[in-house]
């Protein structure tokens, strides 16, 4: 499964897709296809970040793309995910 739709900023994207999965009664039949899904949803996340990382790495001046990496997780409000030396 495809998911083009993706902003790993906003968690809005992501919840539909989460929720659909978690609503799935799983049986011996659907296993497979829900660990599937759920592996492409998690592949989906982890390369939208690992293209944030990459715009950051390869352009320091970029600071868009660096506010994009270390601004603060929906979590976290108050700190910056980068340390304070970087």
């Amino acid at each position: 499964m495809s998911y083009p739709h993706i902003d790993i900023l906003d968690w809005n994207t992501i919840q539909p897709l989460v929720d659909h999965l978690l609503a799935a009664e799983l049986t011996a039949a659907n296993a497979n296809a829900w660990l599937q899904e759920w592996s492409d949803l998690t592949a989906a996340i982890h390369e939208a970040a690992g293209q944030i990382y990459r715009a950051v790495s390869e352009n320091t001046a970029d600071a868009e793309a660096c506010l994009l990496y270390t601004s603060p997780s929906p979590r976290d409000r108050t700190r910056s995910r980068m340390p304070s030396s970087a």
